[in-house]
């Protein structure tokens, strides 16, 4: 014992000496809770992969060869070769579910991209095929049945190629390793692997998203939806704090199960972004729950999120159609005609101004007029679709036209601290909770 101490006194004093004389470097001083600079997404999942707990398994699986004489009447021939790097297999799916094309070709990719796979085929040798449950522009989702835990589960299986391929896996474990479950209130990270070159992520199953609940009869009343918000707002305030932006919020991105109504999930994190960096060329939230600053190519901050949550609580109390538009230059014109212009400062910093604005900066869906004085008023353009239905951005904000009433004073000010141009200003999820609206019902 005492040899191997003075071993390790020879060892640190030698390497001190060494990096005097620059022959080695100093050893990092990162600690196991930071992240090395300038790690990719792909090298994050790689060096975090332990943070997965996984329970003890309902089903032992097969090891090799085993596996392959268990399960021989499901197996194609690929599939034979394939089953051997695999150190323990606890499904093989049917075999009439398999593409045998693909099989034989060994091509599992669709000419969009999409992993081709069915119900009852497997994923990963482990994960049961039930249904679709839904596809974006990046993946599809399924139902699966997990044959080593035995539960149901939603698999999401990435398109190739994507260039944020491990973005959402990244978030997601990010998000893990602060906080599980209910103290980040985001959907739980369950597994995540490659499987005949598709990334595909395990997430816990949830009964619907919020869109749908929201479409359900009876309708509940307008409080039961904004208390339901609540949990939103503190899974928003866990991300600001540990400088994640979600980057999409939006209602079918929120999930529930319908015996737990008040514990909604944050899901879908495959435009999320670390908070205050330039929106750059990078796509950031569906256009009718963008924030003017990513417009505008601007600043990325938790917000960008403030601003999608202010939306969904106006949709929540006006109906689908508030700030609802459908492609980025109508959206602005939406924005100019309820808000008005945006301040100097901001206009100043736009790094595009001839994508929503005139060289004047005057907006594109309108003509200027000076009067005799210099004022500049504005008329809508009679030939720009942008203008239809739109009017002439004004002095101050219209919002109070589509909230009107005592009944929804409350709410018309939780939104005025929502839809503000200057991010800066906007109302943090924190003090959000603290807002009458969120405690009017208890």
């Amino acid at each position: 014992m005492k040899i191997y101490r003075y071993w390790q006194r020879f060892k640190r004093g030698s390497h001190r000496i060494l990096v005097r004389i620059g022959i080695l470097k100093p050893r990092s001083r990162l600690s196991s809770d930071e992240d090395p600079p300038n790690e990719t997404d792909k090298e994050y999942i790689i060096r975090l992969r332990n943070l997965i707990d996984e329970p003890a398994p309902k089903n032992p699986g097969w090891e090799f060869p085993k596996s392959a004489l268990h399960f021989k009447k499901e197996l194609t021939p690929y599939e034979q070769n394939e089953i051997q790097e695999y150190e323990l297999v606890y499904t093989a799916g049917s075999r009439n579910a398999k593409f045998g094309t693909c099989h034989s070709l060994q091509q599992f990719t669709t000419n969009e991209g999409r992993y081709r796979v069915r119900k009852n085929d497997h994923i990963d040798y482990r994960y049961v095929v039930e249904k679709k449950i839904g596809e974006g522009s990046y993946a599809e989702v399924f139902k699966c049945i997990d044959t080593r835990n035995e539960k149901s589960v939603a698999v999401k299986i990435m398109k190739r190629p994507i260039s944020n391929l491990y973005k959402e896996a990244a978030t997601l474990l990010r998000i893990h390793k602060h906080g599980k479950g209910d103290q980040s209130h985001a959907v739980e990270l369950l597994d995540y692997e490659h499987f005949r070159k598709h990334l595909f992520i395990v997430m816990s199953l949830y009964d619907t998203d919020f869109t749908h609940y929201l479409a359900m009869k009876p309708r509940q009343e307008t409080i039961h939806y904004i208390m339901q918000l609540r949990s939103v707002l503190h899974g928003l305030e866990f991300l600001r704090r540990h400088e994640i932006v979600h980057g999409d919020l939006k209602p079918s991105n929120i999930l529930l199960n319908l015996n737990d109504k008040f514990n909604l999930k944050l899901a879908d994190f495959g435009l999320s972004a670390t908070s205050n960096q330039p929106v750059g060329t990078n796509v950031f939230q569906t256009v009718n729950f963008r924030a003017p600053e990513v417009f505008l190519e601007l600043q990325v901050t938790s917000a960008i999120d403030m601003w999608s949550f202010g939306v969904i609580v106006a949709r929540v109390v006006n109906g689908n159609h508030f700030l609802n538009e459908y492609t980025a230059a109508k959206q602005f014109a939406l924005l100019l005609d309820y808000f008005g212009m945006p301040p100097k400062e901001m206009m100043a910093k736009i790094r595009h101004p001839n994508k929503f604005f005139t060289y004047g900066g005057h907006p594109k869906y309108c003509t200027a007029i000076q009067d005799e004085n210099g004022e500049v008023t504005y008329e809508t353009h009679p030939h720009d679709t942008a203008a239809i239905g739109r009017q002439p951005p004004g002095v101050e904000s219209r919002l109070g036209e589509f909230f009107q009433g005592k009944e929804n004073a409350r709410i018309l000010d939780f939104l005025n601290k929502c839809f503000t141009w200057k991010w800066e200003s906007r109302i943090h999820p924190a003090f959000a909770l603290k807002h009458p609206i969120f405690y009017a019902g208890q």
